[in-house]
């Protein structure tokens, strides 16, 4: 794989970003923010003290999908704690789709920006 100019990694496959998580910059960006959400679930609560696979193990969640951009991938304000179960489930078929399933805190559809025409 090969860097392109715009910092996006060229590359296809669900293995094409996994050498972006075996860095140190990662590592110790993962730590970071683990300790920064206090090692808790940001989106059940859940305390984050098992070890994969428990349902209750931590993850590092990119909200908005890297694709390959080093920028989004290091970006802190991109990323959040969650289990496993909450990353396995929710944020991942989120992914899949391409949208957020939910209501934001005054009860519209997450996501309805891209809904206008």
């Amino acid at each position: 794989m090969r860097l392109r100019r715009n910092g996006v990694v060229k590359g296809r496959g669900r293995g094409a970003y996994s050498h972006l998580y075996r860095t140190k910059d990662w590592k110790d960006l993962r730590l970071s923010v683990l300790e920064r959400d206090r090692y808790m679930c940001q989106q059940c609560g859940t305390a984050l003290t098992g070890k994969a696979p428990s349902s209750d193990s931590p993850v590092v969640n990119h909200k908005t999908p890297h694709k390959g951009n080093r920028r989004l991938f290091h970006d802190p304000r991109n990323l959040e704690a969650l289990c496993k179960l909450c990353h396995d489930g929710s944020a991942q078929a989120s992914e899949r789709r391409g949208y957020t399933v939910g209501c934001d805190e005054h009860g519209f559809p997450l996501g309805i920006a891209e809904w206008s025409d």
